[in-house]
C-alpha cells in the first residue's frame, strides 16, 4: 500500500469526518460509523473489516455508488490506517470487545 496518510485527514472538529485528498476521489467527505472485524471461516488467523459510513459531501463531478467495491476498499485502508496509527501513540485509546458483548458497555470509542 502507497503512503496512505497522504489521501486523506481528518475533518477538524467532527469526529469520525474524514476528507478524502486522493485523486480519484478528491474533495468527498465521509462520516465513518461502527467499524467491526470478522474472523474468516478458514484457518488463516485473518478477519474481515466492517464499517459503516455516510456520505457528508461529494463533490459534483464524482459518482459514487453504495457497492464500489474500490472506494470501500479505499476507506477500509483509510481506517486501518487510523486505527494502526492510534495504536500506536496511544493505545489505550482503543477497547476492543468479544463478539457477545454489549457492545455499549464499557467501551472507549477512537475518534477517527
Amino acid at each position: 500500500m502507497d503512503d496512505i496518510k497522504k489521501k486523506y485527514r481528518k475533518v477538524a472538529n467532527q469526529d469520525g469526518f474524514v476528507k478524502l485528498l486522493d485523486e480519484k476521489y478528491n474533495g468527498i467527505v465521509v462520516s465513518i460509523g461502527r467499524i467491526s472485524f470478522d474472523e474468516t471461516s478458514d484457518d488463516s488467523k485473518s478477519a474481515t473489516l466492517n464499517y459503516e459510513y455516510d456520505l457528508v459531501e461529494c463533490p459534483k463531478n464524482i459518482e459514487i455508488e453504495k457497492e464500489d467495491e474500490e472506494f470501500h476498499n479505499f476507506l477500509g485502508d483509510i481506517i486501518v490506517d487510523i486505527i494502526e496509527t492510534t495504536l500506536a501513540e496511544s493505545p489505550d485509546l482503543l477497547k476492543f470487545k468479544e463478539k457477545n458483548e454489549d457492545w455499549k458497555s464499557n467501551i472507549k470509542f477512537i475518534s477517527l
